[in-house]
This record gives C-alpha cells, sequence and structure tokens, in this order.
C-alpha cells in the first residue's frame, strides 16, 4: 500500500469517528429554541401646552422578533387628567386648569408577542395662560436709571423688559382669570447697569385687580392714573421699612400689604428714602455718600435698619444741609404722589409705637380742628384734587429761644411757631389709612425787649407722616379692668411720675398716661393721673366716652395697642389730644 493510500484511510476512519460520536438529531445546534428579545418603548418627545388645551402624544413601540401586542399607558405624576383611553397606542385629554407651571408625567409600557415588556416616560409641562392682560408705562427713577431691567412679579411669575436711556419703561404683565385678582399683588423691580449697578429699586403697583380698573378701557396704566408704577427712592423707602418691622417674605398678597401700611412709621421712610435718593444721585460726585461698606446695593441697605442709623449717624458735616434739601424735595416731585386726594373724615397721627400729639378732623362744610398737644384750632379744607390745602387760625404751636442780632449786637429772644397753612399730598393709601407728605407754612413770632422789635419771620417746613382715617370698635372685652391711656393734658399731669400698674415705663409714656380701671356697671375710677372718678360708655360709632370729674375724655381704638385720647373740660375746652400706647393690666404694651 502507497503512502496515499494510507493518509485516505486514516481520514476516512476519523471522518466515521466524528459522526459516530455526534449524537442524536435533537441535540443540533439548528434545532435549539431561540431566545426572545425585549421591544422598545418610545412615549415621544416632552410637550410644552397652555392650560385647558387639547394634548395628543404619539407613543411607539417595537419588536426585532416579533411584535407589540399591547400597550398600556398610566399617569405617574402632577395633577390628574382623564385619558381618552389607556391601552392604545396613542393618548388624548385636556390639560388641566394651572394658576402655577404643572408637569404631568406618563409611563408607557409595551408587550410584546411573547410576554416581554418595555417602559418609556413622556413630560408634559403645562403652562398657565394670561387670560388677563394690563401694560405699565412707568418710570425708574431718582436721577433716571438708565437702562434699567425692569421685573414684575406676578404671582409667581416673572415679566422683564429694559428702560430706555431716561428710565422710561413699558412693560406688559398678565393673570390668570381663576386667580383672586383682587388680592394678587404686582411688585415692580427696577435694577441699575454699568456705574448705576448698584441700583436697586422697588415698588408695590397694587392688586392686579385694582391695576385693571385704573388702566380703563385701553389697559395701560400710566404714572397720571397711578403713580406706584414709578419705581422711586420713596417706593423703595415703604417697602424697605415693611421688610425691616414686618419681615422680607411678609408680602404675600393686597391684604398683607394694606394691614402692614399703618403700622409704618412716616419718618422712617422719610429717612430711608432720602438717605436711598443720597446714595443714587450724589455718590458718584461725593464717594463718601456711597453704600456703606459690606453693603452691595441699594435694596440691601433699605433694608438694613442698622445701615440707614449708621450711614445717618456718621454722615459728614458738609452734607447735612444736602441732606435735608432732599428730604425737603420729596415734597415737590410730582413723580412720587397720586394725582388725586380725598378728604377724609378723620386723620390721627401714627408715629410707629412712639406717642404722636396731632389730628386733623374734617367736616361736611369744609370746616374742621386741629388738635396738636394741648392746642386746637379751627380750620377750613379745600380739596384741590391732588392736594388738600388746610387754613388755620394761626395759633402758638411751639416756643423757643434764639439769637437774633440788632445793629451788630446779639439778643437773646423769644421765638413762637404760628402754623398757617398745610399742604397734603397723598404717597400711599390704604382703606385703613394715608401715607402723606406735608407743606407747613407759617411765621416766628418774636418776642422781645420793649427797645427792639424784630419783625415775624416766614418758614416752611416739610414732613412725611402716616395718618389713621379709620378707627376700630372699642368692646367691653377692651376695657373691663384696669387699662392705660396715652394723654396729653397738661394742666392734669400730675407733679410726678404716674405710679402704674405697668411698672416702670420711659418718661413719654410715665408722664402722659393716665391709668383707669373700668367696671361692668359703668363707672370708672382713676388709679394714676388726676382725672378723678366717673362714668363710661361706648358710643354708636365705637369710641369710649368717659366722664370722669376734672375731664371729659373721648378715644379712639387705631390699632389694638394703638389708641387716641381726646380730654376736655367741662365747658368743652380742649385741654389736649395724644395718640400712643395702651394696654390692659398684664397685658402686653406693644405688638
Amino acid at each position: 500500500m502507497n503512502n496515499k493510500g494510507v493518509k485516505l484511510l486514516f481520514v476516512s476512519i476519523l471522518s466515521l469517528g466524528i459522526i459516530s460520536c455526534s449524537g442524536g438529531g435533537s441535540d443540533s445546534p439548528s434545532e435549539q429554541e431561540p431566545v426572545n428579545q425585549k421591544p422598545s418603548a418610545n412615549a415621544g418627545a416632552d410637550q410644552n401646552v397652555s392650560e385647558q388645551t387639547d394634548v395628543s402624544i404619539q407613543g411607539s413601540g417595537t419588536d426585532s422578533d416579533g411584535s407589540i401586542a399591547s400597550y398600556s399607558w398610566e399617569q405617574t405624576s402632577g395633577p390628574q387628567v382623564t385619558l381618552s383611553s389607556s391601552n392604545q397606542q396613542n393618548i388624548e385629554f385636556t390639560a388641566p386648569v394651572a394658576k402655577d407651571v404643572a408637569e404631568l408625567v406618563f409611563l408607557l409600557t409595551v408587550t410584546d408577542n411573547d410576554g416581554a415588556t418595555a417602559s418609556d416616560s413622556v413630560v408634559v409641562t403645562v403652562n398657565p395662560v394670561d387670560e388677563q392682560k394690563v401694560t405699565l408705562q412707568g418710570v425708574a427713577t431718582d436721577e433716571p436709571i438708565a437702562n434699567a431691567e425692569v421685573t414684575a412679579e406676578v404671582g409667581g411669575r416673572t415679566y422683564t423688559t429694559t428702560a430706555d436711556a431716561n428710565g422710561n419703561y413699558t412693560l406688559e404683565i398678565g393673570a390668570d382669570e381663576d386667580e383672586d385678582l383682587s388680592e394678587l399683588l404686582v411688585i415692580v423691580t427696577a435694577v441699575g447697569e454699568g456705574e448705576q449697578s448698584h441700583v436697586t429699586l422697588k415698588s408695590v403697583v397694587g392688586s392686579f385687580g385694582s391695576i385693571l380698573d385704573q388702566a380703563g378701557e385701553d389697559n395701560i396704566l400710566t404714572s397720571e392714573e397711578s403713580k406706584n408704577v414709578n419705581v422711586t427712592h420713596v417706593s423703595t423707602a415703604i417697602l424697605g421699612l415693611l421688610a425691616i418691622e414686618k419681615g422680607d417674605n411678609y408680602l404675600t398678597d393686597k391684604s398683607s400689604f394694606e394691614d402692614a401700611l399703618p403700622t409704618l412709621s412716616g419718618s422712617g421712610v422719610w429717612e430711608i428714602a432720602s438717605t436711598v435718593k443720597m446714595i443714587v444721585d450724589y455718590s458718584t460726585q461725593y464717594p463718601e455718600l456711597g453704600l456703606p461698606e459690606g453693603i452691595d446695593n441699594v435694596w440691601s441697605f433699605a433694608t438694613n435698619k442698622n445701615a440707614v442709623n449708621d450711614y445717618l449717624r456718621n454722615l459728614p458735616d458738609q452734607h447735612e444741609s444736602l441732606y435735608e434739601d432732599i428730604k425737603n424735595s420729596i415734597f415737590e416731585d410730582t413723580q412720587l404722589f397720586e394725582s388725586t386726594i380725598d378728604t377724609p373724615q378723620r386723620y390721627i397721627e401714627v408715629n410707629n409705637k412712639f406717642m404722636t400729639t396731632t389730628q386733623f378732623t374734617f367736616g361736611d362744610s369744609n370746616n374742621g380742628r386741629m388738635n396738636y398737644a394741648s392746642i386746637e384750632q379751627s380750620l377750613s379744607a379745600n380739596n384741590a384734587i391732588d392736594t388738600i390745602q388746610i387754613n388755620l387760625e394761626g395759633k402758638v404751636i411751639s416756643t423757643g429761644s434764639v439769637f437774633k442780632y440788632y445793629m451788630g449786637t446779639e439778643y437773646q429772644v423769644y421765638q413762637e411757631e404760628i402754623w398757617e397753612n398745610i399742604d397734603i399730598k397723598l404717597i400711599e393709601s390704604s382703606e385703613n389709612a394715608d401715607l402723606v407728605a406735608l407743606k407747613i407754612d407759617g411765621r416766628y413770632q418774636f418776642n422781645t425787649s420793649p427797645f427792639y422789635d424784630f419783625e415775624d419771620e416766614p418758614f416752611s417746613k416739610y414732613d412725611v407722616k402716616l395718618f389713621i382715617k379709620k378707627t376700630l370698635p372699642i368692646t367691653n372685652d377692651d376695657l373691663l379692668g384696669v387699662r392705660m391711656l396715652p394723654t396729653l393734658a397738661p394742666s392734669l399731669d400730675p407733679d410726678e411720675d404716674l405710679d402704674t400698674p405697668y411698672g416702670s415705663f420711659p418718661q413719654l409714656v410715665s408722664t402722659e398716661a393716665a391709668v383707669i380701671e373700668f367696671f361692668e356697671n359703668g363707672s370708672a375710677e382713676s388709679i394714676s393721673g388726676n382725672y378723678g372718678n366717673g362714668s363710661w360708655n361706648i358710643t354708636s360709632e365705637g369710641s369710649l366716652a368717659l366722664y370722669l370729674e376734672n375731664a371729659n375724655l373721648k378715644v379712639r381704638k387705631v390699632a389694638s395697642n394703638l389708641w387716641a385720647v381726646e380730654a376736655y373740660d367741662a365747658l368743652g375746652t380742649s385741654l389736649g389730644f395724644a395718640a400712643g400706647m395702651s394696654a390692659l393690666k398684664d397685658g402686653a404694651l406693644l405688638d
């Protein structure tokens, strides 16, 4: 046998061996069951839609080794909606009402013909629709805040525009009809750029409902219709002091703003506004008038009581006259005041938590009276659309000693301050209170020796005050027991500080307060003070009438712990007026 034959025989035998060792036909790879591949699911692209609109979601599924047997949809997040069908490839529904932006999440699950599943999610963002729109047209200014970024906040939504080189801006804002438009507060913020990047001013424009009413048929609210569209040092000061008194997050709606307004100090607003204007308008010229170290912007300054106090305390002497000029200039700035002011029945001055001594009472025929501490005088008032003009009898308001020169010689003379005319302009108003600016014109009259006669000197004084115009009803629960009342009747003041049941108080309170015990049978007993005993009753208007041996008191409740008291003798002559702290024994003096 040759080698070639041997080789062929060996290969043949080897081949037969391999065949015999390979087993039966059922063990062949060509006869094994294939592994099922999972399907894939696609719930579609995320969508942004408007509330109460029809929404369609196109789902899909694929299977590489078979077919899709079923679809199943499930909502996993957001306000619940009703699906057209949950077991079809596509679904439809109506977007829900949305006061705020809402996210709806839907999960699509597909199942193939072998029972394998796959899932995918889609997000539908539902946006509230501004069904009510209005345009604001105002100015960001002390000196103009050129090219300021102006933002309006409306119920969690923001609208932004850029002012022009003169600070003028136009901004369309919107609200959902489903919201309470009478409470939905609109706040505008203006932020400067470049050299004015430290400037941040704010203004409460009002509720969205009131803005719509003021805007009229053209739906454009201008500064002629409401000065609150102007973002100024004064509007910033109002909000800044509110943040100091109530906290940064106090403002939630119109009611929270109007409830807070009567608690603000007119002098506090005046100080913050004047320092803000000094920083914004004059710090470039006088760097020493800039923001204090560690404070980045004007708004942070306006909301920092210590910073404002330190700024005024450290104001360089050479700038004190500038500060006074800025304060007084507020009265002449037409951009700060409402175009109309209505004469109320009564104005009671409120100086935050301290005693005050001014009250105006206006009659139906433009007549009335002014109480100033122990002085009462008649007045006539003229409502000149944008100003309440008051003419007074011209009585002495205060006296003091001054020095005057005559023919090269200095003389000490007595000076009497006589008020003759008062003009009142409206800065901010609510149902219960008005924040106003006043210009007081009068004259200084000098009492001198018989040898020298100095002529009267005219003067103009300016002020910002908060006046309460609507008082609260007094009830028996407010009175029964021992109550301290603020009073200012000099002829009745005791020689020594009052020994009240409330302990030791500052001189202002203790020397100008009466402590009276009220009994359920209508009798009253004077515990401290020189008023004597008597009786009391609550009048039909909700005020308190006290008939005591040495004086009659008319008492009105301004706030829970702030009361106003007029004192008269038996003939009806005024003995004094005061508004200040009041409390029941063992009760809290202040809110």
